[in-house]
C-alpha cells in the first residue's frame, strides 16, 4: 500500500440557525430597499438616506449571505506542515511546521459554552476555529495554548497527522 503524502479536509458552514438569522436579516434589508427606493415609501419615522440604505443592503443584504455560503475551514497536512484557512476571513493559508506541534487529538466541545459561539473564537479552552458541529481536533503547539479546529472528519485529521509527522 502506497503511503499518502498529503491530507486535505474542507468543512462548510452547516448551522441552520445561522442561515435563518443571516437570511432573515438580509430579507428585511431587501424589503427595506424595495419599500424605500423602489416604491418610495420611507422606512420608519427617521429613515436612513437612500445611499446609506444601499450601502447597508450591499454589505448585509448581499455580502453576509455570500460570505456565509462561501465560508469553509480548510485543513491541510503534508510531510512538513500543518496548514489551515478559514475562508473568506483568511486571505492565505496559515502554516506551522509539524515539529512545532506537541500533540493532536480528537475532541468534543460545546461551541457556545467553550468558545462563545462560532467563527474564530477565544474561549476558556483556548483559541478555536469553529465552523460547525461539536467535534474537532485539538492541536497543542509546543509554544502556547492549544488551538481547536472543528472538523467533519476529526479522526482522519489526527490519523493523517500521525502518519505524516516525522516524529511518528
Amino acid at each position: 500500500m502506497e503511503k499518502v503524502n498529503q491530507f486535505k479536509s474542507v468543512q462548510k458552514c452547516k448551522q441552520p440557525f445561522m442561515w435563518v438569522i443571516i437570511v432573515g436579516i438580509a430579507l428585511f434589508i431587501w424589503y427595506s430597499i424595495f419599500q424605500q427606493i423602489v416604491l418610495g415609501n420611507p422606512i420608519g419615522n427617521n429613515p436612513a438616506p437612500d445611499l446609506v440604505l444601499i450601502i447597508i443592503w450591499m454589505v448585509i443584504g448581499i455580502g453576509f449571505p455570500l460570505a456565509l455560503f462561501a465560508m469553509k475551514l480548510i485543513i491541510k497536512i503534508d510531510s512538513e506542515n500543518f496548514s489551515y484557512r478559514l475562508f473568506p476571513l483568511h486571505f492565505r493559508m496559515h502554516s506551522y511546521r509539524l515539529d512545532d506541534i506537541e500533540s493532536m487529538e480528537v475532541v468534543t466541545y460545546r461551541p457556545i459554552l467553550d468558545f462563545g459561539g462560532w467563527g474564530i473564537r477565544w474561549g476558556r479552552k483556548g483559541k478555536g476555529y469553529i465552523i460547525s458541529g461539536k467535534k474537532g481536533v485539538k492541536v497543542q503547539f509546543r509554544a502556547g495554548r492549544p488551538v481547536y479546529f472543528s472538523s467533519d472528519e476529526p479522526e482522519e485529521v489526527v490519523r493523517a497527522y500521525r502518519n505524516l509527522s516525522p516524529a511518528s
